[in-house]
C-alpha cells in the first residue's frame, strides 16, 4: 500500500492520542467527509497499520475505535513508536482518551492554532534540595494555542480525588515558578483549562481551587464547551 503524507500524519496523531473514532478523525480535518474517512480507514486496517478495539460495555460509543497497529511501527516517528510499548486499553483509559480528543475537536472550532498531545509536553525534571534530589513529572493532558494564548488542558472525568486535583495544580505552579515553562515555550505565562464531566463536578473543582495560584484557571464542562461560540465563552 502506498502511503500518503496525510496517512503518516494521521498514524502519528493516532499514536499520540491512543485512539480515535472515525467522527473525531474527520472532525480533525484528515478527510473531507465520513465516507472518505471510512474508505481510507478500511484500507489502512487491511494493510495492518491500524486496528479496531472493542469498547467496554461501560463506554457509550456507537463508533468503531481505531488504534495504531504494530504494522505501523516502521512508519511512525521513532519517538512516537516507543509510546506503543505495553499500552493497555482499560475502560477508564478509553473514556479519558476519547474525551481529550473531543475537547481538541471543539477547540478547533473555537480557533485552535496548534495542539500538543500529552506525550509531546510531558516534562520529567530533577529538583535538587541541598544534597538530595527528586524527580518531578509534569504531565498535562494537552496544550492548545489559541489567539496567542498557551492553554494547558486537564480533562477531568470525575474519578480524581480533590486532594489529588490540588496536587496537580501544585505541579503547574512549580513548573511556572521554576521557570521551566518560559524555558520550554516562547511565552512567560499560561492558562489552565479544566473540562469537567458536569456542573456538580465543576462546582466541587471550583471550590477546591487555591486562592494563591499565579496563573488563571478556568473550569468548564463538556456541554458548555460544545455550546460555546467563542473562546471568551469558555475562559470566563
Amino acid at each position: 500500500m502506498q502511503l500518503m503524507e496525510r496517512d503518516r500524519l494521521l498514524l502519528n496523531d493516532l499514536a499520540l492520542h491512543h485512539l480515535m473514532t472515525r467522527v473525531q478523525i474527520t472532525s480533525l480535518g484528515y478527510f473531507p467527509s465520513a465516507s472518505r474517512a471510512s474508505a481510507r480507514l478500511v484500507k489502512l486496517q487491511r494493510a495492518g497499520l491500524i486496528r479496531q478495539v472493542q469498547p467496554s460495555p461501560f463506554i457509550v460509543s456507537k463508533e468503531h475505535l481505531y488504534v495504531v497497529a504494530k504494522g505501523a511501527m516502521s512508519v511512525l516517528d521513532s519517538r512516537i513508536a516507543r509510546l506503543l510499548v505495553a499500552r493497555s486499553f482499560t475502560p477508564r483509559f478509553i473514556d479519558h482518551a476519547l474525551a481529550t480528543v473531543n475537547l481538541r475537536c471543539t477547540l478547533l472550532r473555537l480557533g485552535l492554532e496548534a495542539w500538543w498531545a500529552e506525550p509531546q509536553i510531558r516534562h520529567t525534571y530533577e529538583v535538587r534540595i541541598g544534597s538530595r534530589s527528586r524527580v518531578e513529572d509534569f504531565r498535562p493532558d494537552g496544550l492548545a494555542l489559541i489567539d496567542g494564548l498557551y492553554i494547558f488542558v486537564e480533562v477531568d472525568r470525575g474519578n480524581t480525588s480533590l486532594p489529588r486535583f490540588i496536587a496537580k495544580l501544585s505541579s503547574y505552579s512549580a513548573y511556572l515558578d521554576r521557570g521551566l515553562f518560559a524555558q520550554t515555550y516562547p511565552a512567560e505565562a499560561f492558562t489552565l483549562l479544566v473540562s469537567a464531566t458536569g456542573h456538580l463536578r465543576k462546582r466541587h473543582l471550583l471550590a477546591a481551587l487555591p486562592k494563591s495560584l499565579r496563573f488563571p484557571v478556568f473550569v468548564t464542562t463538556e456541554s458548555e464547551v460544545k455550546q460555546a461560540t467563542s473562546l471568551a465563552e469558555v475562559l470566563r
